[in-house]
């Protein structure tokens, strides 16, 4: 499943959906920890989409890879 069925939405939409959402951010010792509220599309989002980036490493961030998770509060 992909974000082809979300082609329909205007840019307002999407941004409501995937974007306008707070976040806790931890900085591990190797790691940074994005904790998204829980929201109907997150799952989408972070599992999907997200997921493809967790082994990327970012200069600007001393190396450490980021990893998106759902938070257990929404």
């Amino acid at each position: 499943m992909g974000m082809e069925r979300y082609a329909h939405l205007s840019d307002q939409s999407l941004f409501d959906k995937f974007i306008l959402n707070s976040a806790d951010i931890k900085v591990a010792d190797k790691e940074i920890q994005i904790l998204l509220k829980k929201k109907k599309a997150l799952p989408l989002l972070y599992l999907e989409t997200m997921n493809n980036y967790k082994q990327n490493k970012y200069p600007w961030l001393n190396n450490f890879p980021i990893q998106f998770l759902g938070a257990t509060y929404s």
